[in-house]
């Protein structure tokens, strides 16, 4: 923010301080100490006003630099005063020449050290008590030094003038140091005061290289020494104490348009920040819902790209001894095509290697980057990121910059880290569902075969998973000839879902199938699988099932349950469910018997068996209950047993709204 608008300043007022300066150097051919002594009693008030103004200020200053130039001034203030009344010459205290050297020594010590200090602190602000307090006391200690002379004695004959000259020049190479340094930070102070700063310490530095190299006080080098430190007094006073006391507005506006700039800085990293978290977001959420993974990667390379200001972005997959690119965004057909080698991707197997993003904003110059790669596809910077599962690299993913001159950064290398890692995620999820479709199809096949028909009997069957990822579950059934003329027909359901329900189903249906063929009678078969399936099953699971046997001779359907839905006998219209006597389910007690029962079957009759997902699908807390599956079998206008099976199978998904809560499973026999 700018400050208030100001007249521009007359020439004329030039002439008073030029006008003051011919007075004083015509005091110089009355009498240098006259001289000395008014040249020093101006510095001596320009630092004892320097420090009035800044020390009752400064709980209104947040200027580092500006806190602590005043609150040092106070100390040098001091010791320039006693300077001036110990110069020889001058008899206003009693005095060897030594003293006022030496107090001249402390006082540009500190002065320079003040204003190196001080152009450290353009970034925060010093306590200036404890700035007062320490330049405080290395003044006393100089004085306590000059006045007991303990410095001239350890220094022996001669040595305090080789102190003055190695003195004179590390402040002259301290001051240097200040000026390269504020030239450096230009926020330092307002435009203005920087300025008359920059002047001032420049003029001290002359002054003191002056009086360095013409010790001699008669020469004119001298003089014009001393004029250069009045001329550094004067800018600094003006870049103060006029600034405090005249302008404090400018100060005040540039602390706000700091602090406006520093809250705009991080309102947009902020923003940034916001951003990167709705993409991971975005890219997370569809991971979790276990979206194919191919419209994961797509997502995610739009999202990031617009988020990270990129131009393009690639997905390439680990194939032999190179990569393969598998998804592009930004890029034409030559880069959805490209098949490299780690030579020419060896930005990519950089990243793999160190484990980490790498980025390289001058791809042209960097030898980690192949450079016909860049040339090719106009690449200005990537960042690129591997894909880690442990220790096996499913590939990298690079984004790209054609065109700007900003590259990524830190902040970037962090979120494109991320992104990997989730879309590493994605990838073994996907290899992980595959491997477990693989395995399912084959369990699927096991337990889920069923003839289309037997001799004398039609069969419909249909099967729902409540696993949508596994696609197989607990339910099984099968059908199979056991004499001439009788044939088995079993239904069941293994508690839980998923691959493990499939697996105990599995074992389930091999031992009915088994058995079936050995024992007489739908009860010994129940028997002797109870007895089975309490030493196989795990710890805590069971079966429900319901097996029989149809005797197409007798038209007869003798079965055993073992604490399953009762099947339904659908003829001319009309549906009916057979009481069945349901005994224990399987594998809980191994001594448990099982009764038989019989269902007459006549010809066209439709024998219909379901699972409990079909009753036990709800719409909101009602279930679909056995009387929704009378009255959906009573009006179909078919007897094909797979279409039975099929409106039955769509008449409990639409009451359920799509809804999968259990594994469903429908087998309609009819008999010819």
């Amino acid at each position: 923010m700018d400050s208030f608008p100001r007249q521009q300043p007359s020439p004329l007022r030039f002439i008073p301080g030029v006008l003051a300066l011919l007075a004083l150097v015509a005091t110089r051919f009355y009498s240098h100490a006259l001289f000395h002594t008014m040249a020093e009693l101006f510095a001596v008030a320009v630092q004892f006003s320097l420090f009035t103004v800044v020390w009752h200020s400064r709980r209104h200053i947040d200027s580092g630099p500006l806190l602590l130039i005043g609150a040092s001034a106070a100390s040098i203030a001091g010791l320039d005063a006693l300077h001036m009344l110990t110069y020889e010459g001058a008899g206003l205290l009693p005095s060897t020449p030594a003293v006022p050297m030496q107090l001249w020594i402390a006082a540009r010590g500190i002065q320079a050290g003040s204003l190196l200090v001080a152009s450290r602190y353009t970034d925060r602000t010093p306590v200036a008590w404890r700035v007062l307090a320490l330049t405080s006391l290395l003044g006393a200690a100089a004085v306590a030094l000059t006045a007991t002379g303990a410095l001239p004695a350890l220094l022996g004959s001669g040595g305090l003038a080789s102190l003055r000259s190695a003195a004179d020049w590390a402040t002259v190479l301290a001051l240097g140091a200040t000026l390269y340094r504020f030239s450096r930070t230009p926020d330092a102070f307002p435009p203005a005061v920087a300025s008359l700063v920059q002047r001032s310490v420049a003029a001290v530095i002359g002054s003191q290289s002056l009086i360095s190299l013409a010790p001699d006080p008669s020469t004119v080098i001298h003089l014009v020494g001393h004029l250069l430190r009045i001329v550094g007094a004067y800018a600094l006073y003006r870049a103060v104490v006029v600034s405090v006391l005249e302008e404090p507005q400018a100060l005040l506006f540039r602390e706000i348009s700091l602090r406006n700039a520093r809250l705009e800085d991080a309102q947009r990293a902020l923003r940034r920040a916001k951003e990167r978290s709705d993409a991971m977001g975005s890219v997370a959420g569809m991971i979790a819902r276990g979206d194919e993974v191919d419209t994961v990667i797509a997502r995610a390379l739009d999202v990031c790209c617009e988020t990270l200001g990129a131009d393009g972005a690639v997905l390439a997959t680990v194939s032999g001894t190179g990569y393969s690119v598998s998804h592009t965004r930004g890029f034409d057909r030559a880069m959805a095509d490209l098949q490299t080698d780690t030579q020419s991707a060896r930005h990519l197997a950089l990243a793999i290697e160190k484990r980490a993003p790498v980025i390289v904003n001058d791809p042209a110059r960097d030898p980690r980057v192949d450079r016909a790669f860049v040339s090719r596809f106009g690449i200005r910077a990537l960042i690129t990121a591997p894909l880690l599962a442990g220790n096996e690299a499913f590939g990298a993913l690079t984004f790209v910059k054609r065109k700007g001159r900003v590259g990524f950064d830190e902040h970037d290398r962090g979120f494109v880290g991320r992104l990997g890692t989730a879309l590493t995620l994605a990838m073994a999820n996907e290899r992980l569902r595959a491997s477990q479709a693989r395995v399912a199809d084959a369990l699927r096949c096991a337990i889920l075969s069923m003839p289309d028909a037997l001799p004398g009997v039609q069969i419909g069957h249909v099967y729902r998973s409540a696993d949508r990822l596994a696609r197989i579950g607990g339910d099984f059934y099968d059908a199979f000839p056991v004499a001439d003329g009788v044939h088995a027909v079993l239904m069941g359901d293994v508690s839980g879902k998923g691959v493990d329900a499939a697996v105990s189903s599995f074992v389930t249906r091999t031992a009915f199938h088994a058995l079936a063929l050995r024992e007489p009678s739908p009860a010994a078969v129940m028997t002797a699988v109870n007895d089975v399936l309490a030493r196989l099953l795990p710890e805590g699971a069971f079966a429900t099932a319901v097996f029989g046997l149809i005797d197409t001779t007798a038209g007869v359907f003798t079965a055993c349950s073992a604490g399953h839905p009762d099947p339904l006998v659908c003829a001319d219209g009309r549906c009916v469910e057979h009481d069945a006597v349901r005994s224990m389910p399987l594998g809980m007690f191994p001594d448990a018997r099982y009764e038989e029962f019989s269902v007459p079957l006549g010809r066209g009759h439709v024998l219909v068996l379901f699972s409990d997902g079909v009753l036990e699908a709800r719409r909101g807390l009602e279930p679909f209950g056995e009387g929704r599956v009378r009255e959906t079998l009573d009006t179909l206008e078919t007897h094909d047993p797979q279409g039975v099976a099929e409106r039955l199978l769509a008449a409990v998904v639409e009451y359920a709204d799509g809804t999968r809560a259990d594994d469903i499973a429908i087998v309609a026999l009819r008999l010819e």
